[in-house]
């Protein structure tokens, strides 16, 4: 019985490998080159490199718009942490990753040995990937180049300094950021020129020696203070204006008369601030900032 249906089998085969020769015959088809699915193997498994690297890139633009989203200071600059999160939330380099992934996937499955395996290893390979070469090109400054020098051409996207420069030049509600171009002890001020070019005077009255640290080590600076006169400003705290992942030193200048203040001993840097400056924002959140 056993060899009857062995018989038949092989029969089977045999007249559907005659057939298929006889179909290729009738046809006049030829069988195609190796190097013809050498080339397609390779050319998927490029897509797929090139898919990764694609991805690495967006990786390293959403690290650095995480990292200098302003997180330190969400409590004193939003109401609520939703608002934060919705003005600084990188959608555009979040959707362009998973495109990406989804695009790898698709390339990595037409590969020689591409269908051995399940869509959950190839997508977690392809993250993983793009996760590692995104930290690398991170680390050499690409999520800045990306997020601000390609990210401005893009319509509907504002890149992440940029948002933070025009949510800190808000003088109005008490906020300055921009470079210190020079520091007058006898008056007690500084004269700070604004990333968009504007000049303010700016009265030291208030600041304290953690402030004067800042100063002593950054001319780029964040003040929180309140705003008086046309073109100046009273300073009730200093941080500085840092940027991680520009792949460069980000302490553009140093200030070093600001400690002259503390080694003149004209005044008492370790008195209270005016109560002025203890009705901006929450005080002792500010304080805990610095």
């Amino acid at each position: 019985m056993n060899k009857n249906i062995k018989q038949k089998n092989k029969e089977s085969q045999s007249n559907l490998a005659s057939s298929v020769l006889s179909r290729i015959n009738d046809e006049k088809k030829e069988p195609l080159p190796r190097w013809r699915f050498v080339l397609k193997n390779q050319t998927f498994w490029i897509l797929w490199v090139l898919s990764v690297l694609i991805g690495a890139v967006s990786v390293a633009a959403i690290i650095f718009v995480v990292l200098n989203s302003g997180w330190k200071y969400r409590i004193i600059m939003h109401d609520s942490f939703l608002g934060f999160f919705f003005q600084t939330f990188p959608v555009l380099w979040i959707v362009s990753l998973i495109f990406f992934i989804f695009l790898g996937y698709e390339n990595f499955k037409y590969t020689k040995k591409g269908y051995r395996y399940s869509f959950a290893s190839i997508v977690l390979a392809s993250i993983g990937a793009s996760l590692l070469g995104g930290v690398i090109l991170y680390q050499f400054g690409l999520g800045n180049v990306i997020d601000q020098d390609f990210g401005k051409h893009i319509p509907f996207h504002t890149p992440i300094l940029m948002h933070q420069k025009e949510a800190w030049t808000n003088p109005e509600d008490g906020f300055l950021v921009g470079n210190v171009l020079e520091i007058n002890i006898e008056n007690n001020n500084m004269i700070l020129e604004t990333f968009k070019g504007d000049l303010w005077r700016v009265d030291m009255g208030d600041l304290r020696e953690s402030d004067l640290r800042v100063l002593e080590s950054f001319s780029e600076i964040r003040i929180v203070g309140l705003p008086s006169e046309a073109e100046e400003f009273h300073a009730c705290f200093i941080f500085p204006w840092k940027i991680f992942g520009r792949g460069y030193d980000s302490k553009p200048g140093q200030i070093k008369p600001a400690l002259d203040f503390i080694k003149g001993g004209e005044r008492n840097i370790f008195e209270e601030r005016s109560n002025d400056c203890k009705d901006v924002r929450p005080y002792k959140i500010l304080q805990t900032l610095q």
